[in-house]
């Protein structure tokens, strides 16, 4: 179910030019445990999301090298630039197996909504 919902994101996001939606390799099979978008404005969409009753989150507000755990391996601010970049665009729209074709509508109509 996880993966139709992913489908169901990706078809109506899909034209976005302000998003950076998930992929899958031809190799592989997502299991979409996450679905985790990529904007630039990103805090500002997770304030107006709010607004709107659409609960979102951010998973991995850091990027590893500079985590407590990879603290010892001397990795500083600037090491990994696209990984830094990264961290603060991503975040995690609602998924899980029950969520409605309907939910899905309302979130991606306000992101659309919030683009325009």
């Amino acid at each position: 179910q996880r993966r139709n919902n992913a489908k169901l994101y990706f078809n109506r996001l899909k034209d976005l030019e302000n998003v950076i939606l998930p992929f899958e390799l031809p190799e592989s099979k997502h299991v979409f445990h996450l679905y985790v978008i990529r904007v630039k404005d990103r805090d500002e969409l997770i304030n107006y999301l709010d607004q709107k009753g659409i609960s979102t989150g951010i998973h991995y507000p850091f990027p590893l090298h500079m985590t407590e755990a990879y603290k010892n391996h001397g990795y500083k601010k600037g090491d990994f630039p696209i990984a830094e970049k990264t961290s603060k665009e991503i975040l995690s729209l609602p998924m899980y197996p029950e969520l409605s074709e309907r939910q899905i509508d309302y979130v991606c109509d306000m992101i659309y909504l919030y683009f325009k």
